[in-house]
């Protein structure tokens, strides 16, 4: 075992992009408890240091001397360069185009990050697992979509949209799941709306779905295609005709929200029971985003996964590597080369997830193993990832997470 927070220097390439319906061991499910923090947190209305800038074009110069010198000097550059009176009206307006053009995209790009409110549903399986969706619309068709924050892109069965709402394109597309269903297909554009928020975005029309080699007896194949679902657990008609995925890591298709100029979003998920929907949260305010705490990720280009450890309080065992908040992998979840002597923990076992960047930011939440929240502790130990990776959806329950593209953070506050 790996000291606590003597984490993994391995990247996320190559890792395994969403976990719904993968098999694993399980123990019973976790009962979260209190949240615990320790670190910087990100203040209201905080701001980055702003950059030096220039005086004004009118602050007189500091070595002195007299207006009508200044403009001598003007006229002079003036005839040097060729510019008359003519040729300085041109200017003006070609000047005054361009500043309305910029006013223009400035007003078009403040639109584009009004606060918009997605709900996000839970829907319960016949088996008892839980999925997350969120409504989107693709060209004039609307889609319940599955949330899945530990996968990229749109990924649309076939069948699910009409000639008129997309442009396929000639290159292929294929993306497997940890369940071993695998997605083929071409990549694809459309128009995505989302509440107010519209753009193009590329995704992947998909024209085939089958299990990895590997992985034979994935869910896929306990259906007939026609009655297959994406993370319907392999039972007939259940699960969503499309999925959503919002990880950072560039696929061949684009991250959705990033690609509609959103790089500020939060997710607070439907606690299991919860009556009323969550909320995803696109250009969230900065009272929405004060109190969070922030963790760099190591490399941000190709995951959302953050260093920590997964620590069981009773022996002081722990396992440490990645951590991935992963709306569309129940429970809580291991990755690992090879099995881990005593693990899954039994019920009872209080145990910590613990997350810490390079900069000290720390934080994490403590949990018993018991029965709550329909969610198991389970492993899987033939991952072919160079690292450990803990992820699920249980640590939404107890925190919201916001998601900061345009410095390559996720952050974590109480609920």
């Amino acid at each position: 075992m790996r000291r606590l927070l003597a984490f993994a220097a391995a990247t996320t390439a190559g890792k395994r992009p969403g976990r719904h319906n993968a098999p694993r061991t399980t123990a019973a499910a976790p009962l979260l408890s209190p949240f615990v923090v320790d670190g910087p947190v990100r203040r209201r209305g905080a701001r980055r240091p702003e950059p030096a800038r220039l005086p004004p074009a009118n602050t007189r110069p500091v070595s002195g001397g007299s207006d009508s010198a200044a403009a001598m000097k003007s006229a002079r550059i003036r005839d040097r360069i060729g510019l008359g009176s003519a040729d300085r009206g041109c200017l003006m307006k070609k000047m005054t185009a361009t500043v309305l053009a910029a006013l223009g995209c400035l007003a078009a790009a403040q639109a584009q990050a009004a606060r918009v409110e997605i709900p996000i549903r839970q829907t319960v399986l016949p088996d008892g697992e839980i999925r997350y969706s969120v409504p989107i619309r693709l060209g004039a068709t609307a889609v319940e979509a599955m949330l899945d924050t530990g996968s990229t892109g749109i990924r649309v069965l076939p069948g699910t949209l009409v000639t008129g709402d997309f442009t396929p394109s000639g290159t292929s597309s294929n993306y497997s799941y940890g369940s071993g269903a695998e997605l083929r297909g071409v990549v694809a554009r459309a128009t995505l709306s989302l509440g107010e928020v519209a753009g193009p975005v590329s995704f992947e029309a998909v024209q085939i779905v089958d299990c990895e080699q590997r992985q034979p007896h994935c869910p896929v194949s306990r259906v007939a295609p026609a009655d297959y679902g994406i993370g319907g657990s392999g039972i007939p008609k259940q699960g969503f005709r499309a999925i959503f995925g919002t990880l950072f890591r560039p696929a061949e298709v684009d991250n959705p929200l990033i690609a509609l100029g959103v790089n500020h979003w939060i997710v607070l998920l439907p606690r299991p029971g919860d009556s009323e929907p969550g909320k995803l949260i696109l250009n969230p305010s900065a009272e929405e985003t004060a109190g969070y705490t922030m963790f760099r990720l190591p490399q941000p280009k190709v995951g959302s996964a953050v260093p920590g450890c997964l620590i069981n309080d009773n022996t002081s065992a722990r396992i440490c590597g990645r951590v991935l908040f992963d709306t569309g992998a129940p429970g809580l979840h291991v990755e690992s080369q090879g099995a881990i002597d005593g693990f899954p923990w039994p019920a009872g076992t209080v145990a910590s997830l613990v997350l810490q960047d390079e900069r000290g930011h720390r934080g994490g939440l403590r949990f018993t193993v018991g029965s709550e929240h329909h969610a198991g502790l389970g492993i899987d130990p033939n991952s072919n990832l160079p690292f450990a990776r803990i992820s699920g959806a249980v640590p939404f329950y107890a925190v919201s997470v916001l998601y900061d593209a345009s410095t390559g953070e996720v952050g974590i506050k109480p609920r």
